[in-house]
């Protein structure tokens, strides 16, 4: 029995281990790292999930500012599996996206109008390479968005009529951002934790400017923020995939 057992622990691992290579292969396959340029030649790298053609809608996930693009994954594995395409990408002085012209950027300080506009034509270029992706025109969009970056999501929307709805994760709005750009989108979901009260307050004013046929909200409990919320909430992590493409 003994001799038996020296034997069945390297077999064992043997298969774990091809078990895994298999999984990273399979992984690998529906997931494509990507690097564009910008105007002002900053390398801006990122992630695409591409997903069979059909008419969902596809999916820009935002990280918010000194945030990392790593807990969205399981989101974008999510929405990959029910046919929509999800594209990641670092922003600017973030993750990747961080060389210049042969030197590295620090991330910004704030994401005031000037930063936030820049951000948005950053986007253009990352759409720009998303749109010659295949089974990806002629889709509509929906974006989902953390922190900071909430902003951001919202003037995008309300200059690019790709995009229709908003998932609004723990939104932080600069003193700057003007709330009526939020009208233009068809369907909002507000989420925040109970004990994050920055980002809650703004879940209220975005609130309570936006009809009830519009809005969802939810306010798991705890002090998780942003992205981190989907990690703990599962059943919440589902609620939005779902909510997002009908």
């Amino acid at each position: 029995m003994k001799m038996k057992n020296i034997w069945l622990t390297p077999v064992l691992a043997v298969l774990c281990l091809a078990a895994s290579v298999s999984h990273a292969q399979e992984r690998s396959r529906s997931l494509l790292r990507f690097e564009t340029y910008t105007a002002d030649s900053l390398s801006l790298t990122g992630r695409f999930f591409p997903a069979p053609v059909g008419d969902r809608p596809a999916a820009l996930l935002l990280h918010g500012r000194t945030r990392g693009v790593n807990q969205f994954m399981r989101l974008a594995e999510r929405l990959q599996r029910q046919g929509v395409p999800v594209v990641i990408p670092d922003l600017r002085g973030e993750g990747g996206s961080v060389r210049l012209l042969g030197r590295e950027i620090e991330p910004a300080e704030q994401w005031g109008g000037k930063e936030r506009l820049i951000l948005r034509r950053d986007l253009d270029h990352v759409m720009d390479f998303v749109l010659r992706q295949t089974g990806i025109p002629g889709r509509d969009w929906f974006i989902v968005a953390e922190g900071e970056a909430c902003a951001v999501a919202a003037e995008l929307l309300a200059e690019d009529e790709r995009f229709k709805r908003l998932v609004l994760l723990s939104p932080l709005l600069q003193e700057d951002f003007r709330l009526e750009t939020l009208e233009k989108a068809e369907a909002v979901f507000l989420v925040a934790s109970t004990g994050d009260e920055p980002a809650g307050c703004d879940l209220e004013r975005i609130a309570a400017l936006l009809p009830d046929d519009v809005l969802r909200k939810a306010l798991p409990a705890g002090r998780s923020r942003g992205q981190s919320i989907l990690r703990w909430e599962p059943g919440l992590l589902e609620d939005i995939a779902i909510w997002a493409s009908p």
